[in-house]
């Protein structure tokens, strides 16, 4: 209900758009490349997650109810979903090429795939359940679609690795621990790939970014980058 939304997500919704511009969403190219993420715990006691997509709506993915929110470019409010989503721990929102919403809650321990509409499409994990297998995450930070589809998520605050699934959900790899040695992590905070399917990893307390391959093979490693927490 537009009535029962906080005037200050309206505003949060107009900078977003203002921040990315009108003219340079990069949703409409490739979906999956941009986010912003923004803590407004100050205003709004709700961190928020938010990105604009292909038709300039601004989705917003909060840790209150409704956890999804989408708003016109100029702030306006247009649906929600998720309207009982208690506890729900929203860290990252994409969206991948063929306009499905993916979204990470570190709460549930999950990765949940959805329709724009909210129709639950895939979930990654065991909601409620935390491990370090290939049924479980625990406490997952976000994720990136490589280019056949396989989804990686950075399982990162309570593990310390990176898990590769294919584009159905099936589990086939994982890789990472705990430490500061190359291939090693100290909360993998955030991922994204590029177009030639290398993914960076945001190495947040060793403060660097590892750079991998789809196979898992690291790459290049950039250190001494400043608490690395988001692309």
């Amino acid at each position: 209900n537009a009535a029962n939304v906080c005037p200050m997500r309206r505003e949060v919704a107009r900078s977003i758009a203002l921040a990315l511009g009108r003219s340079s969403v990069t949703s409409r190219i490739a979906p999956s490349r941009r986010v912003v993420m923004t803590d407004m715990g100050r205003l709004l006691t709700l961190p928020l997650v938010g990105r604009v997509d292909r038709q300039d709506r601004v989705w917003l993915y909060t840790r209150g109810t409704p956890a999804i929110q989408v708003y016109s470019i100029d702030g306006d409010f247009l649906f929600s979903w998720l309207e009982n989503e208690k506890g729900c721990g929203a860290h990252h929102l994409k969206m991948d090429r063929d306009g499905h919403v993916w979204l990470t809650d570190l709460a549930s321990h999950t990765v949940r795939k959805y329709t724009e509409d909210g129709e639950l499409l895939l979930t990654l994990g065991t909601p409620g359940e935390s491990g370090a297998d290939g049924h479980h995450l625990f406490a997952p930070t976000d994720l990136a679609i490589a280019s056949n589809g396989d989804v990686f998520v950075a399982d990162g605050y309570g593990n310390a690795r990176v898990v590769h699934y294919d584009r159905e959900g099936n589990f086939l790899k994982s890789w990472g621990k705990i430490g500061t040695a190359p291939d090693e992590f100290s909360l993998p905070h955030a991922i994204a790939i590029d177009s030639r399917d290398r993914l960076y990893v945001a190495d947040r307390n060793n403060v660097r970014i590892q750079v991998y391959n789809t196979a898992g093979e690291l790459l290049e490693s950039w250190p001494d980058v400043i608490v690395p927490w988001g692309f």
